[in-house]
């Protein structure tokens, strides 16, 4: 149990709306998303080839 899982404890350290918002969910999501723009980025600079592009942005929205 940590503090944040503590029901005397959780509120202590944030509400439940900030808890949702710093979730390891929220946070692979929000990752995901930076990943996606880097890959949009590097594909029209001739870094990576635009279908890496596409396929790096395809398998983010399925990500779970």
């Amino acid at each position: 149990m940590s503090v944040h899982s503590s029901y005397v404890l959780k509120d202590l350290f944030g509400t439940e709306k900030m808890r949702d918002i710093f979730s390891d969910e929220s946070r692979t999501m929000k990752y995901l998303q930076i990943e996606v723009a880097l890959a949009k980025v590097e594909s029209e600079l001739g870094i990576i080839p635009k279908n890496a592009y596409t396929e790096i942005n395809e398998r983010a929205k399925t990500f779970r």
